[in-house]
């Protein structure tokens, strides 16, 4: 990981099992991509807080657990139309 290495992860509740990182951090050493990727564990009471932190830290991108997806959209700048459906 380089020190100027764009920021991804997970955002969720119970994460410690999801095989997510693995999968990304497995694609991203596959594709010589400069990013880092992180589990961020959170619960119900704190998403809106980690989503501004996730702004105010620059993360470029987070895939959320299931639980937490039609929540996050209240805090979204932009939902794709795919998203919506």
């Amino acid at each position: 990981m380089e020190s100027n290495s764009p920021i991804l992860g997970l955002l969720g509740e119970h994460i410690e099992n999801s095989p997510s990182p693995l999968i990304q951090k497995h694609f991203i050493h596959y594709y010589s991509l400069n990013y880092s990727y992180f589990p961020f564990q959170i619960t119900p009471d704190n998403l809106r807080e980690a989503i501004m932190g996730v702004r105010a830290l620059g993360i470029q991108g987070l895939n959320i657990t299931l639980s937490f997806k039609e929540r996050s959209i209240a805090f979204m700048d932009y939902i794709d139309s795919s998203a919506k459906k």
